[in-house]
């Protein structure tokens, strides 16, 4: 059986904190790059309130540490606030992909997928913090971790270029990102004790 040396496996463990913090954290801040897609699928009588929409997401997710991560945390570890947190994410972009093929109209999915993102995405970094235990500079692991925040806010633009550019509808393009938050989700429920 093939093992890493230690120092090449905090390494990579590190790594994976980044991209997770990177893909699944800070969504709900990018979510005016939505909008212009999101009017295009309403169409003209869309009476769909996008302020409502993220102000009850973004409250969601400023709660999300007391009610749900913080207690995830103290109770059963890094590993479960993880797989929970970035099962959450993933659950959102999966619930807005399939919307087109659930009943009633495709933006009613909106706000309860915005609220999984939401609700998940603090969870994903809170369990993210212990990685930096690993590193006898912990002050640099823990910076690098949180600086990985910052792509998380232009991944719904990117989403709404890339079902621009594909000529996919953006429920589509969530479908095939929902992917990323569970492959997340494996490789915590893996790496993470």
């Amino acid at each position: 059986m093939f093992s890493l040396p230690a120092s090449a496996s905090r390494w990579l463990l590190l790594g994976a904190a980044c991209v997770q913090n990177g893909l699944t954290t800070g969504l709900l801040f990018g979510f005016a790059a939505l909008q212009p897609a999101l009017r295009k699928i309403a169409g003209v009588n869309g009476l769909t309130d996008y302020g409502e929409i993220f102000t009850f997401a973004i409250s969601a997710n400023m709660l999300s540490p007391l009610l749900l991560a913080g207690p995830l945390l103290d109770a059963f570890g890094p590993r479960i606030c993880s797989c929970v947190s970035t099962f959450l994410v993933g659950a959102g972009f999966l619930l807005f992909g399939v919307s087109p093929h659930l009943p009633g109209e495709s933006m009613s999915y909106l706000l309860p997928a915005m609220l999984l993102i939401g609700v998940g995405g603090p969870g994903c970094q809170c369990c993210l913090f212990h990685t930096a235990n690993l590193f006898q500079a912990r002050g640099m692991a823990l910076n690098l971790i949180t600086a990985f925040i910052g792509p998380s806010f232009v991944v719904f633009e990117l989403l709404c270029d890339v079902s621009t550019w594909c000529d996919l509808r953006l429920q589509h393009v969530f479908l095939l990102y929902s992917s990323l938050p569970f492959l997340c989700t494996f490789v915590g429920s893996l790496t993470m004790r």
